[in-house]
């Protein structure tokens, strides 16, 4: 892996998240029939299982390979940004939405993890602030 493949996946993991803002212009209030206080949980609710779900992901990615598990992250958390498009109600939405957070918190651990085996140990912490500003630049 490079940093091309490590900035494909960052790359086709952002535009999802303000995805819910783009559905949101092209009508989603009324094709779902929700209100602005749900649209914000909808928004809410992406952040939160994936800020709850960035430890035990961590865990796993130590006891399970790496690769493998972001690998099926990836997977399942493309088969959920497709399924976002049969949600018809607010309650499907925020199942999704869940989803996509639990399954996207895999991402950014991952792709550091994955970077940091290409340096010895002495190497590593300027590379990890070198990392740290690199996926945080993509992201944005």
């Amino acid at each position: 892996m490079n940093y091309q493949c490590v900035k494909i996946v960052v790359d086709a993991d952002t535009p999802e998240e303000p995805s819910v803002n783009y559905a949101a212009v092209m009508g989603l209030f009324q094709d779902t029939h929700i209100n602005t206080n749900q649209f914000s949980l909808l928004a809410l609710v992406f952040y939160v299982t994936y800020l709850f779900f960035e430890l035990p992901t961590g865990y796993l990615m130590q006891r399970f390979p790496t690769a493998k598990y972001l690998g099926a992250n990836v997977i399942f958390w493309g088969i959920c940004v497709t399924t976002n498009s049969a949600c018809k109600n607010f309650g499907s939405l925020i199942a999704v939405r869940v989803l996509l957070g639990c399954f996207e918190s895999a991402v950014a651990p991952a792709l550091i993890l994955i970077t940091g085996m290409w340096y010895k140990k002495s190497e590593q912490p300027p590379v990890r602030e070198h990392h740290f500003v690199y996926f945080l630049y993509l992201q944005y």
